[in-house]
């Protein structure tokens, strides 16, 4: 009996120690073709995955817009995660409950046609209210918004279905993106960035310039911070049914 109690300590000690420490999740919202050509082989280069929130009306449709063989490649060969990100992008409180509700359904159906398997929302322009929740938890197991106070999110005490998280726009420094991190390993959270476009040129809006990425890639890395997908970390902690 003793030994058995002593083995329940060590596992448990054992499982803390693997909580204490920063873990990072990189998201791209809408799903741009530069996440494929450009996002993809500069993360794979650092071995780390990410989790792509698409707009399923505008995958294999629109030009600037990834197809769904590349977001195939990216969950086969990245083992990156694939979540909705609605089906047309409109902000949700504007909607009636049963037009939500279709979004969310439509794009769910469309990507398990496709062989994706989502358990993630992002509500497009980081809008929802308690109306919107109650829907999403009716077709999805958690979901992210796009940048609210605290921002990072503890690592014993996680709402899934408002999963903080912090939107890397066009003017954003590679010292701003350090706090971000620092902060992080400091307090021991869960960091979740979210990036849209990818450009090598200069960015606008919701766009970031490709150095400043892999800068920050390579930041992670000298700094030994866990990168994983939203997904894994939830299903780690236990968080996920």
């Amino acid at each position: 009996m003793k030994k058995i109690l002593l083995i329940l300590v060590v596992l448990i000690l054992l499982s803390a120690c693997t909580l204490k420490q920063a873990y990072v999740s990189i998201t791209f919202d809408d799903g741009y073709a530069s996440v494929y050509k450009d996002a993809f082989p500069i993360l794979s280069k650092y071995d780390f995955p990410a989790t792509v929130f698409v707009v399923t009306s505008y995958i294999g449709n629109l030009p600037d817009f990834m197809s769904w063989g590349q977001l195939y490649i990216l969950t086969k060969h990245g083992k990156w995660e694939i979540g909705s990100h609605s089906h047309t992008h409109p902000n949700f409180t504007k909607l009636k409950r049963s037009e939500i509700e279709n979004e969310l359904n439509h794009s769910k159906e469309i990507l398990i046609s496709k062989g994706f398997s989502p358990v993630g929302f992002a509500s497009p322009y980081g809008q929802f209210d308690e109306t919107v929740l109650e829907s999403i938890k009716k077709s999805y197991f958690y979901h992210r918004n796009a940048g609210r106070p605290p921002w990072l999110n503890s690592l014993y005490n996680i709402d899934v279905f408002n999963i903080n998280a912090v939107t890397i726009y066009y003017d954003t420094s590679f010292e701003e993106m350090k706090v971000k991190i620092d902060r992080a390993i400091a307090e021991k959270k869960w960091l979740v960035l979210v990036i849209h476009d990818v450009v090598k040129g200069k960015p606008k809006s919701y766009q970031i310039n490709l150095e400043l990425l892999e800068k920050t890639l390579r930041y992670l890395k000298e700094h030994n911070v866990k990168v994983v997908t939203i997904k894994d970390f939830l299903t780690a902690q236990g968080l996920l049914k």
